[in-house]
């Protein structure tokens, strides 16, 4: 495993270029960033009858010691549950999506600085309509209180117009809300 392991303060104007390339990641995992850029491969699937495959064949790499960043999607929990298989019909998108790399650089901060543009998300709207919001919540109300379950995740997509670039957005997400745990990954 090539790991180039620092304690510099790495500058996000460097990285600028290299976020635009597919296979991309930069993950914080707590105290630390993880940079990962060139995948030998990238694993991209939504059949979820590949993903036992695809998760192997990522164990396999980093047992023989590579090194793997990406994500796997929520959904892709119903893979493994046969009660829950039917919801994958519902699901369209990539449910499993990694980069496989030789190594990894690891840095005990990354610098953001601040952007010039302002006002870059515009037109931010909730795909539910509030009575159907206020509805679902009451549903859920319910399921709580009659023990039916104990706690719900519930989330819905929002749509926006992005007068930047994604990791602009990213970026300046970090620098105005510091968090222990992030990732931009571009796929």
């Amino acid at each position: 495993m090539d790991v180039s392991s620092t304690t510099k303060i790495v500058d996000s104007a460097a990285l600028d270029q290299a976020a635009r390339k597919p296979g991309f990641a930069l993950i914080r995992t707590g105290k630390a960033w993880r940079l990962y850029e060139n995948p030998k491969k990238i694993i991209a699937i939504s059949d979820a009858g590949a993903l036992i495959d695809s998760l192997q064949t990522i164990e396999r790499h980093v047992s023989a010691g590579g090194e793997a960043g990406g994500l796997l999607h929520y959904e892709a929990g119903y893979a493994f549950e046969p009660l829950l298989r039917p919801l994958l019909s519902k699901h369209i998108g990539t449910l499993l999506w990694f980069g496989l790399y030789e190594g990894v650089s690891v840095f005990e901060d990354v610098y953001f600085p601040a952007s010039e543009q302002v006002n870059q998300v515009e037109n931010v709207a909730a795909t539910i309509l509030r009575n159907e919001y206020v509805q679902k919540l009451n549903e859920i109300h319910e399921l709580i209180a009659s023990g039916e379950v104990y706690q719900i995740n519930f989330t819905h997509p929002v749509r926006f117009h992005l007068n930047s670039s994604a990791w602009r957005l990213f970026v300046d997400l970090c620098r105005h809300h510091p968090m222990p745990y992030a990732a931009f990954i571009n796929t």
